[in-house]
């Protein structure tokens, strides 16, 4: 079985403005399975950061749908109900 856990919050995006940086809605999914193992995935373009599947929210997106629709599109998964 997987445990899955959607949480929100504000992710840091690079662009600043005034140098302050810009705050955007996001979502990440917490995959930890029978043996505690975590699901996490190479971040390409960051150096070596390994982060949990997740993204920014969509315009009108709850955070659990944001959730789910990033583990589809990085991982092809979906959690079971």
């Amino acid at each position: 079985m997987v445990h899955s856990v959607c949480t929100a919050g504000l992710a840091r995006m690079p662009t600043v403005i005034d140098d302050a940086p810009i705050l955007r809605p996001a979502a990440r999914v917490l995959l930890i399975d029978d043996q505690d193992r975590v699901l996490l995935r190479a971040n390409v373009g960051d150096g070596d950061v390994w982060i949990t599947p997740g993204g920014a929210l969509e315009p009108g997106e709850t955070a659990e749908e944001a959730a789910l629709r990033e583990l589809w599109e990085e991982t092809g998964s979906v959690t079971p109900s």
